[in-house]
């Protein structure tokens, strides 16, 4: 996991350089050469190509890390949720039992629905299907 994120990390600090690399030599290229009449092919080449290059694509998905072992009674206890808006599914059929005690992480882009299952355990929302039990979630 760690060294997916560090890879995750790179990628982003690579993206980031090309772009501000990219800026830099957009903007040489709107000012014009000062020095010769014509600008270097080789130099103008490299900013299309730079331009032609796409960022590597964001992951759309949440990940939840559980770092202990069931141990007792349950805390909450979540079962085939599903939450859409406007036709976007973010929660879709998900399973789950928070022990005590339990660390939990979640991860994930923006928009990707973190908040919303936050919200659907402390029943701040309604799910469109499956049940978090009020018994377990008011504690």
């Amino acid at each position: 996991m760690e060294k997916k994120v560090e890879r995750e990390e790179k990628e982003r600090a690579d993206e980031d350089k090309r772009q501000n690399q990219l800026r830099r030599e957009l903007a040489w290229m709107r000012r014009g050469a000062k020095a010769r009449s014509t600008k270097q092919k080789a130099r103008i080449e490299r900013v299309l190509k730079m331009q032609e290059q796409k960022a590597p694509e964001a992951k759309k998905e949440v990940a939840i890390e559980v770092g202990s072992a069931r141990l007792g009674k349950k805390v909450l206890e979540v079962r085939q949720l599903t939450k859409a808006f406007a036709g976007r599914k973010l929660i879709d059929q998900f399973d789950y039992l928070v022990t005590p005690q339990e660390r939990l992480g979640i991860i994930g882009a923006n928009g990707s629905g973190k908040t919303t299952l936050l919200n659907l355990m402390a029943h701040r929302l309604e799910p469109d299907g499956g049940s978090v039990p009020s018994r377990l979630a008011k504690r």
